[in-house]
């Protein structure tokens, strides 16, 4: 009898258990002040990669208002390498979709958006990368903008892609 309770317990914990475990090889959210993004405020992230033989994914996560006023946020996006290289792009965060309906998850106060930002990225370099994020729109101050969050997720190696889903990192 005792043994069944404790199988049942057991059983019924798993899932917690297997999806405690679930970690990333990074996971930072940063905070924007009074939801008021500036250009000046610029949101650094710095991650580390060992493994050049795998897959990552990596996620962006855009937290803002549900009164937010826009469909997307511009943004640049600096990365240093860790050669000390640096890259610039501009990249348009897409919150919306064409008929104005929430991408992401929903209050009535707050959404929140995970856009997979570098989906099956494949690094060269080992060491220490670095992405900074500039609100890159025609105001001085985005409104409605909460944080941002990075996350890295590691995948499979390398050769069991094809090179066909592989977006290289240099």
């Amino acid at each position: 009898m005792r043994k069944k309770i404790i199988s049942k317990i057991l059983f019924l914990l798993f899932p917690f258990i297997f999806l405690a475990c679930k970690g990333y090889e990074y996971d930072e959210k940063k905070n924007i002040k009074d939801a008021d993004w500036s250009y000046k405020d610029i949101l650094e992230f710095n991650f580390e990669i060992s493994d050049t033989n795998s897959l990552y994914n990596i996620y962006l996560e855009v937290a803002h208002d549900a009164a937010y006023t826009a469909q997307n946020l511009y943004a640049r996006v600096f990365v240093t390498f860790p050669n000390a290289k640096e890259r610039a792009d501009l990249v348009s965060l897409e919150l919306a979709d064409g008929r104005g309906e929430w991408l992401g998850k929903c209050t009535s106060k707050k959404c929140t958006r995970r856009i997979p930002f570098m989906p099956n990225a494949a690094f060269d370099q080992t060491g220490k990368y670095k992405l900074k994020f500039e609100q890159f729109t025609r105001l001085e101050k985005v409104k409605g903008i909460e944080s941002l969050r990075l996350i890295v997720e590691k995948l499979k190696d390398k050769k069991d892609f094809s090179d066909k889903t592989k977006k290289k990192v240099s």
